[in-house]
């Protein structure tokens, strides 16, 4: 009877560890996650520059339809227009450091120098100007003191432009500060630009414009004046100033 008794107790404890290894429920639950960056590209679109002289009213040897110089004309074209005043100007392009370079040559009082800038988002992500830098220890004192600076513009997206701007009569030494309260906090949005119109016509573009004034004598001849600026942008979520569009603050809705 022991025997047979312990026989029993096997076959039941070997049925139940049978029984636990077949027991257990399994499921799988996957969660795939995939990603992909964006980017912010504000690309240098265009760049021209032109130059034109201011006549006294009454000036028999004024231009009668045409005073400016265009950058898509010759030199004789130029230069016949102008009565051969002897101001010039050209544009140079560095792709890889996304610049424009503009070179005037031979002005005097009454000259007006224009540089013509194109700016383009067209990446995914909206840039905010951050700031502007303008750099001008190049430029001699008597320049710096002298030359007058307006600044014309807008962003436009979609044929539509919702910022417009125009500042004249700026100190070459105030610029910074003027083209910061123009500039900074104003958005591009991805395909936006800054510019003036998009019919594209070349004087209609933001542009900057350098006049030595009438009033300026001979302290300003032979002398240089070189200009760097330097437009900032910052992806607008990281942006720790106030957003602009235009006139108005940017406000987040909830």
């Amino acid at each position: 009877m022991k025997k047979a008794k312990f026989v029993a107790l096997s076959l039941v404890a070997s049925v139940g560890l049978m029984g636990a290894g077949y027991a257990a429920l399994t499921e799988t639950t996957k969660q795939n996650v995939s990603a992909s960056t964006s980017n912010m590209a504000i690309n240098l679109q265009g760049a021209n520059a032109s130059t034109h002289v201011l006549y006294a009213e009454g000036n028999s040897i004024a231009p009668k339809d045409q005073k400016e110089v265009s950058s898509n004309k010759s030199d004789a074209e130029n230069e016949s227009e102008f009565h051969n005043i002897g101001a010039t100007h050209g544009v140079t392009r560095s792709e890889a450091l996304d610049a424009a370079t503009y070179t005037f040559s031979g002005l005097f009082p009454n000259t007006v120098s224009k540089a013509f800038l194109n700016l383009k988002n067209d990446g995914e992500v909206a840039g905010v100007f951050s700031g502007v830098t303008v750099d001008t220890t190049g430029t001699d004192g008597a320049l710096l003191s002298a030359v007058k600076v307006k600044v014309i513009g807008a962003i436009e997206g979609n044929g539509t432009k919702r910022y417009e701007f125009e500042k004249g009569d700026i100190a070459l030494g105030d610029l910074q500060t003027e083209l910061n309260t123009l500039l900074k906090g104003q958005y591009l949005a991805p395909g936006e630009t800054l510019n003036l119109s998009n019919d594209g016509d070349e004087h209609a573009r933001y542009h900057l414009e350098f006049t030595i004034p009438e009033s300026a004598g001979s302290e300003i001849e032979n002398k240089d004046m070189q200009v760097e600026i330097d437009y900032d942008f910052e992806q607008y979520n990281t942006y720790g100033g106030t957003i602009y569009d235009g006139e108005d603050e940017v406000t987040e809705s909830n």
